[in-house]
């Protein structure tokens, strides 16, 4: 909020008095998320930018691309009718990176699996999926085990792909049941 996006700047031929110019945005601002001096032209961001918002046009890299119009009025126009009659307009295009905003989200909230005490090690117990809004590195996973059922490290998870897999020989005699909490951040 309150950056400069950038300040605009144009002439005017005439002389004197007939210079003043005055700015102002005229189109694509429809969320009001910027703002125009209408003396030194400068832009800047009054709302909150998110590159995830509904409707923003997204380029072919994930960023997103607001444009505006930006026009630009001569003040003192001779004719005395309409003193903002002289205008040029221009686009300006502002371009909205992402920024790590978005939490993942797991795609089923619980997954049941039944393994055989004889289950060999390295097979796959539960496949988990997660999702995050974000884009490149700021939607990278990392899936970690959490809590005291896996104290005996009885089940591993494969931090990039969610896959969770038996680390060591299971033993029901021992222990039959298992409840694992899997986090992802």
């Amino acid at each position: 909020r309150d950056a400069t996006v950038r300040t605009m700047s144009a002439t005017d031929p005439d002389l004197a008095l007939n210079q003043t110019l005055a700015y102002a945005i005229t189109g694509g601002n429809s969320n009001g998320k910027f703002s125009i001096d209408p003396n030194s032209g400068e832009i800047k961001v009054v709302g909150t930018l998110d590159r995830e918002a509904p409707g923003l046009t997204l380029n072919s890299d994930g960023t997103g691309l607001i444009t505006l119009t930006v026009t630009v009025y001569d003040r003192n126009n001779t004719k005395g009718t309409d003193p903002l009659v002289l205008k040029s307009s221009t686009a300006v295009t502002v371009t909205i990176t992402d920024a790590n905003d978005n939490q993942p989200l797991f795609t089923t909230t619980s997954v049941r699996s039944k393994l055989a005490e004889s289950t060999a090690v390295g097979t796959v117990a539960a496949t988990l999926t997660a999702t995050d809004k974000d884009i490149g590195t700021n939607a990278a996973l990392v899936y970690t085990l959490q809590g005291i059922s896996n104290t005996s490290g009885d089940f591993a998870v494969n931090p990039t792909t969610g896959v969770v897999t038996v680390a060591r020989l299971l033993n029901a005699e021992v222990k039959a049941f298992y409840t694992l909490s899997v986090k992802v951040q």
